[in-house]
């Protein structure tokens, strides 16, 4: 997840994730987990493995829409070893909800 993140930061806002220690990689997605501004599903020309983990954070929030109850209560976090791996999800899952939710513009602050 931090290298599907990584990717789209690089595309979107210039940022190097993979080039900060850990400390600097969990501060900087703690703040762009509150930034309203932040659409990483802007990305362009993006590899077929983020396309990947971006088309199951979709089907996520499309069975929430269809079943009106959370599809996922747990997300089990393989290999995780660091607050960025956790993080990491956590962003894709906030920018998921913000983007299937209402489009392309509007931010609700429902979003978990």
């Amino acid at each position: 997840m931090v290298g599907a993140v990584a990717e789209l930061l690089k595309a979107t806002t210039g940022e190097d994730l993979l080039s900060l220690d850990e400390n600097g990689r969990a501060a900087l997605l703690r703040r762009l987990l509150i930034d309203p501004a932040l659409d990483l599903f802007t990305a362009d020309d993006i590899s077929d493995e983020t396309l990947e983990v971006l088309a199951t954070f979709k089907q996520i929030h499309q069975a929430k829409e269809e079943f009106s109850e959370p599809p996922v209560e747990n997300f089990v976090l393989s290999m995780a070893h660091n607050a960025s791996d956790v993080l990491s999800v956590q962003l894709l899952a906030r920018q998921a909800c913000w983007r299937w939710t209402n489009g392309d513009s509007a931010r609700p602050t429902t979003c978990g």
